[in-house]
């Protein structure tokens, strides 16, 4: 073969293009997409149907079943099943490796609007999810405090670090778990509004026809108009406690809702629990942008979290829970070990039964160049630099080093029976 003749007989020339090639996958390595698994599509699809009030039977009668027999004529279909909870139906197909996964879900939902009439009035409408590596948490997060309950702390939560991890390139979403919304509960003594005449009902259109704002018209002044709106809106517990509801049958004062009931400020009914070393605590969660790297994502969500600590009441913790940058740093630590303390121990065996410096020094180059190398052929290809990259390289830096020793020990034997060194590479 001309090429390999040529290369071998110019040496400067297989220089000067390795150094190119290490300087495009050097630029490559900067440039890759980090990630901790590859972009892949899970052939699985899932139909979740709330029916509430629903026993597990008759979920199952009403739901399940009419789902799975109107679904199993859907196109590539390989395998359906269903799970039937008390208000709950679950049907999961799971389709051939070959088919799209997109199309599989709009065939789905095409299915699903014609058999929607047949279902039960008060089920919910079917959500059809599709299974999505990609949108599994890259940073699982915990905020704890000591003493009051974090969850009272939710807006200050939001406006500290929520918002700003939301505006951080490559953050998709930022999700917060077992944090209840603030509500007011107006706890009304029965007693007190049997005494003033009045049923719940009219105690709650009292509530509402004095807590609200009016709009008054238009008011204009030579070329200028004005909208006028009456405020009657309360904006502070004290001021809903201290409202008044209505002239009092009793005597000459109003009735103030203070005087019928408990008003305070709580959370809404909890539908979830979350401890942390057994301290009540919102769990976070964020996702990357399909393009991100998942360890600057990772290193600008630790800075935030630190500068929310800051801005947050004293004793506010947020502890790390789980953290894919971890697991890839740790992967690519291992790679780089794994190179070096292989290049350094065959490079130190192939001195040692070849003595020479020019054959020690080729095997020693070989591990990094084909590493380097091998990060432009992945940046050209559109992959990522994930687990299973990381570990398919740590494996092949053997056999980059079998074939290496390999080869050069040929060439060294033809050199020693006296076989020129250009025409020994070439064979």
């Amino acid at each position: 073969m001309k090429w390999t003749e040529t290369l071998v007989r110019r040496p400067a020339l297989v220089t000067v293009i390795y150094m190119i090639l290490f300087l495009f996958g050097s630029y490559s390595y900067s440039k890759l997409p980090i990630d901790l698994l590859p972009d892949m599509e899970v052939p699985v699809v899932t139909v979740v149907t709330a029916y509430p009030g629903a026993s597990a039977l008759d979920v199952e009668d009403k739901l399940s079943k009419p789902l799975e027999d109107s679904l199993g004529a859907i196109a590539n279909l390989k395998e359906i099943a269903s799970t039937s909870r008390e208000n709950l139906s679950m049907v999961t197909l799971v389709f051939n490796s070959s088919a799209d996964v997109n199309i599989a879900a709009n065939d789905v939902r095409q299915n699903l609007e014609g058999l929607k009439r047949s279902l039960p009035s008060d089920a919910e409408s079917p959500q059809v999810l599709k299974f999505d590596i990609g949108q599994m948490p890259i940073v699982t997060f915990a905020i704890t405090t000591r003493g009051d309950d974090v969850r009272l702390l939710k807006n200050e939560v939001e406006d500290a670090l929520i918002n700003p991890l939301r505006r951080v390139p490559g953050v998709g979403s930022v999700m917060l778990s077992n944090s209840p919304d603030k509500v007011v509960r107006i706890d009304v003594h029965q007693d007190r509004l049997l005494a003033h005449g009045l049923t719940m009902s009219e105690l709650a259109g009292l509530i509402q026809a004095n807590n609200m704002n009016i709009p008054a018209g238009d008011l204009t002044i030579e070329d200028l108009r004005f909208s006028v709106r009456m405020t009657g809106e309360q904006k502070s517990i004290d001021a809903l406690r201290n409202l008044p509801l209505m002239k009092s049958p009793l005597g000459d004062g109003m009735i103030l809702l203070k005087d019928l009931a408990d008003i305070q400020l709580d959370l809404a009914d909890e539908t979830e629990l979350a401890y942390v070393n057994g301290n009540t605590t919102m769990l976070g969660y964020i996702r990357k942008t399909s393009d991100a790297n998942v360890l600057d994502v990772a290193k600008v969500s630790n800075d935030i979290f630190e500068t929310a600590k800051k801005r947050l009441p004293a004793g506010t913790e947020i502890q790390v829970m789980e953290s894919g940058a971890v697991f890839i740093e740790g992967t690519i630590n291992n790679l780089t070990n794994t190179a070096l303390t292989g290049g350094a121990l065959v490079s130190l065996i192939v001195f040692l039964f070849l003595r020479r410096i020019g054959p020690t020094l080729i095997i020693a180059s070989a591990i990094p160049l084909s590493i380097i190398v091998t990060f432009l052929a992945v940046y050209g290809l559109g992959f990522t630099l994930n687990s299973v990259t990381l570990i398919a390289l740590s494996l092949s830096v053997g056999m980059v080093v079998d074939n290496g020793v390999v080869a050069l020990e040929n060439i060294s034997r033809k050199i020693d029976e006296g076989m020129d060194r250009f025409q020994a590479a070439y064979e």
